[in-house]
């Protein structure tokens, strides 16, 4: 006789109840196993991301590698060109110091002495100069701009004097347009020698009759600028591109070593300003300048 079994309600609703726990659990591993594949997913992409970036940046640091590069190969020829120049011009003044030295010795007359002493003082004077670019270059290649307050009255005033002392027998008349509140902030020192070689410039290339220089200046918040024009013999067009190349001599009045605009563009470069050379010949030269009005 066989034996009947019992329908156990009760194991059955628990067999039910673990199949439901089971389907929970099922649905959420489902749910972080999606998820985990979706913040994969964003992981590849911000992966992708930065990948791309740090290309831009390798691109970017070889450029700034290569740009360099090509910078400090044009400095390093530039200072080849300079000392090279630099050494023969100033062999010229000592070896013509010397040959008056030797000339003053054969001579007792007290007239050809001092006229030969004169001589060797120019010649000296223009030694000194070359040195004194030579130095103004190495401050500009190696030194921060020192920034400070210019009255521009007393600096002004004080450069017309010294220009004055040394161009006394040749001094222009000076007309000027000044702004009513004209002080502000720059390096003086750099600027000296800006005003100083622009000026002289005009000196040595003016006519034979009146010489005058027109200063213009204009001044904001954020900017100065000066203008100068002479009525001197003015620059041919064919050389008005090259006056700011280093020892450029664009004239057989010229008396320096060719450093002047040179210089000059160096100087304006180093304040983060523009320089400006407009001219023609017989019609003068106009010399505009633009630097920053630096705030401490």
């Amino acid at each position: 006789m066989k034996e009947t079994q019992t329908f156990d309600y009760q194991q059955f609703l628990e067999i039910q109840k673990e199949n439901a726990r089971l389907k929970e659990h099922i649905t959420t591993q489902e749910n972080m196993f999606g998820m985990t594949l979706r913040n994969m997913g964003g992981l590849n992409q911000e992966l992708k991301f930065a990948k791309e970036k740090i290309k831009e940046q390798n691109l970017l640091l070889e450029k700034i590698v290569a740009d360099r590069t090509i910078e400090l190969l044009a400095i390093n020829n530039q200072l080849n060109a300079l000392l090279y120049r630099a050494s023969h011009d100033m062999k010229g003044p000592v070896s013509t110091s010397e040959g008056l030295l030797n000339l003053i010795e054969l001579t007792n007359d007290q007239e050809e002495i001092k006229e030969m002493s004169n001589l060797m003082r120019l010649t000296l004077r223009k030694l000194s100069r070359l040195l004194d670019g030579l130095s103004f270059l190495g401050r500009l290649k190696t030194e921060k701009s020192i920034i400070s307050r210019i009255d521009f009255d007393t600096f002004f005033t004080e450069f017309k004097d010294k220009l004055y002392q040394n161009h006394s027998h040749r001094f222009p008349v000076i007309h000027t347009q000044l702004p009513e509140n004209r002080d502000f902030n720059s390096d003086p020192d750099i600027l000296h020698v800006i005003f100083r070689e622009i000026f002289e410039n005009s000196i040595v290339f003016g006519r034979n009759e009146r010489l005058e220089i027109t200063f213009v200046m204009d001044i904001t918040l954020d900017h100065i600028t000066f203008s100068i024009t002479d009525n001197g013999y003015g620059i041919r067009e064919g050389v008005l591109s090259l006056v700011t190349e280093m020892f450029f001599r664009g004239s057989e009045k010229s008396e320096g070593s060719g450093m002047g605009l040179f210089l000059v563009q160096s100087a304006v470069e180093h304040l983060q300003g523009e320089l400006f050379i407009s001219s023609g010949e017989k019609n003068g030269t106009t010399v505009k300048i633009i630097i920053p009005n630096n705030t401490f």
